[in-house]
């Protein structure tokens, strides 16, 4: 398994609308991603968010992190970092 590890900076005066992009959107869209295994998105602290996707295989995380890099998000969403790591323990 791999995971896809999303942090992102979030406009604080926007904290809801962000909810609702992803809620509305960002989830609906990870849901039919190939692949997909479980997909968790903390809320926001200090104007950073955090996600953490698992997917069965490298090659679906990677398909994932592109599609993230090649949709276009709201202005108040700022990609920080994505990145595909593999899983090497979970309980």
């Amino acid at each position: 398994m791999h995971a896809l590890t999303v942090a992102v900076s979030l406009d604080e005066g926007r904290l809801e609308e962000a909810n609702q992009e992803l809620q509305n959107n960002v989830v609906p869209l990870v849901r039919q991603s190939p692949g997909l295994i479980a997909g968790y998105w903390l809320a926001p602290m200090a104007g950073h968010g955090y996600a953490f996707i698992v997917y069965d295989t490298e090659q679906n995380a990677k398909g994932a992190a592109e599609m993230a890099k090649n949709t276009p998000s709201p202005d108040f969403v700022k990609f920080d970092r994505i990145d595909v790591q593999e899983i090497v323990a979970s309980t």
